[in-house]
C-alpha cells in the first residue's frame, strides 16, 4: 500500500504519536510518505531519513501572552481556515502523483481525498470549550471540519473505564463516519514501575511559544534550590546541553534519553498536553505534576481529571507555581501507594 501520514505541527507532541503509526506501516511493507511542516516535519526527517517527505503549509498558530489560548486560536481562525485549503490542494497534487491508498491525517483537517481510504486521528471528539455558546458552536464546527474523513481514530482505550480523555471523547453529536478507538500512541517504551530509589525530578517542557518559554522560566527559577536531581528537557530541537546549579537541561532528548530520565526520576513535571499523557499513563509509582497551559481548555480538563482519576498524579496553575508545596504534602501525606 502507498500510505501518507501527515500530523499537525503544533509542538512535537502530534508527531511524536505519529511515529508508532509510521513504525508499523513500514513494518507491514507498506510505502509510506510524510507530510507535515515546521518542527514536525523536521523531528521526523530525523527519524525517518530513508522516507519521502512533502512540506505542507503551516497553520502558524501563536499562543499571546496574555489572552486564552482559546481566544487566542479563535482571533487567527481566519488564518488556519485558509492553512487548511492550501493543505487541501498540496494533498490533492499529492494524490494526482502517487495515487495513495490510504491517507492518515493527525489533526490535519485539509489532509483528504475522496478517491481513497482517508482516516483523521483526533482525541476531541467533544471540544471543551469556555461557555455553552462556544461548547455547541465549535462541536457543530469540528464535526463540520471532519466530514470529508471515512473514519476517526481515536488514541485512547475502548473501554470508558480505562479513557484517558474522559469527557473529550463522549460521542455527543452523531458522526456518520466509523469511530475506532485505537489504544493510546506513544514511541516510549517505559517501565511501569522504573526506578523506585531515586528522587530526581524530572522536567518535560513542550508547546507553542509563549508559554513554552513563560513556564521554563518559572520553573528554572523555582526549582534552582531543590537538593533533588534536576534534568530539564526544553523541548525545542535546537539550542545545546547546559549545567544547573542542581542537574542538567538539554533542548531535546531522543526517545533512549527520554526513557532514560523518566523510569530513572521519582518526580516528572509536565504539561497535560495528551500525547505527553499518553506516553507517562503508564508509569505507576512516579508522582506526575500536571501545569497546563494557561486557557487551553482541553489541558485545564484534563490535569483536573487525571488528577481525580489515578492516585499518582496532580496538577497546579502556571500562574500559582507550587510545584515544591505539592512534592512535600505528597511525600508527607503518602497518597501515592509504595512510597
Amino acid at each position: 500500500m502507498k500510505v501518507l501520514i501527515a500530523p499537525l505541527n503544533w509542538g512535537i507532541g502530534h508527531a511524536t504519536r505519529s511515529i508508532p503509526i509510521i513504525e508499523e506501516h513500514i513494518n507491514k511493507g507498506n510505502n509510506v510518505a510524510v507530510a507535515s511542516s515546521g518542527e514536525a516535519l523536521r523531528l521526523l526527517k530525523s527519524k525517518f531519513p530513508l522516507l519521502l517527505f512533502y512540506e505542507l503549509p503551516d497553520y502558524k498558530i501563536k499562543y499571546h501572552k496574555y489572552l486564552p489560548v482559546w481566544m487566542s486560536v479563535c482571533l487567527q481562525g481566519a488564518r488556519i481556515l485558509n492553512s487548511i485549503k492550501q493543505e487541501y490542494r498540496v494533498t490533492t497534487d499529492l494524490y494526482k502523483e502517487y495515487k495513495f491508498d490510504l491517507i492518515i491525517s493527525d489533526n490535519r483537517y485539509g489532509v483528504h481525498n475522496k478517491a481513497c481510504l482517508s482516516q483523521f486521528i483526533c482525541h476531541q471528539l467533544n471540544p471543551i470549550a469556555p461557555n455553552k455558546l462556544f461548547q455547541t458552536l465549535i462541536e457543530y464546527a469540528h464535526r463540520a471540519l471532519c466530514k470529508h474523513f471515512d473514519e476517526i481514530l481515536v488514541p485512547d482505550y475502548p473501554d470508558k473505564s480505562k479513557r484517558l480523555s474522559g469527557n473529550l471523547s463522549l460521542l455527543k453529536l452523531k458522526w456518520k463516519q466509523d469511530i475506532l478507538f485505537i489504544n493510546p500512541l506513544s514511541q516510549l517504551n517505559i517501565l511501569p514501575y522504573g526506578n523506585t530509589n531515586r528522587d530526581g525530578i524530572f522536567v518535560m517542557l513542550s508547546g507553542i511559544e509563549p508559554q513554552r518559554s513563560v513556564l521554563e522560566y518559572k520553573l528554572i527559577h523555582h526549582l534552582e534550590k531543590v537538593e533533588n536531581k534536576l534534568v530539564i528537557v526544553g523541548g525545542k530541537l535546537t539550542g545545546k546541553e547546559s549545567t544547573l546549579r542542581n542537574g542538567t537541561y538539554y533542548s531535546f532528548l531522543n526517545k533512549k534519553g527520554l526513557e532514560r530520565e523518566l523510569n530513572n526520576a521519582k518526580y516528572i513535571i509536565c504539561r497535560s498536553g495528551y500525547s505527553t499523557i499518553m506516553d507517562l499513563h503508564q508509569l505507576k509509582h512516579k508522582i506526575i505534576i500536571f501545569i497546563p497551559t494557561p486557557g487551553q481548555t482541553e489541558q485545564e480538563y484534563l490535569a483536573k481529571y487525571l488528577s481525580e482519576k489515578y492516585s499518582n498524579m496532580f496538577y497546579c496553575s502556571q500562574d500559582n507555581l507550587n510545584v515544591l508545596e505539592l512534592i512535600e504534602n505528597i511525600t508527607n501525606n503518602n497518597k501515592l501507594i509504595g512510597l
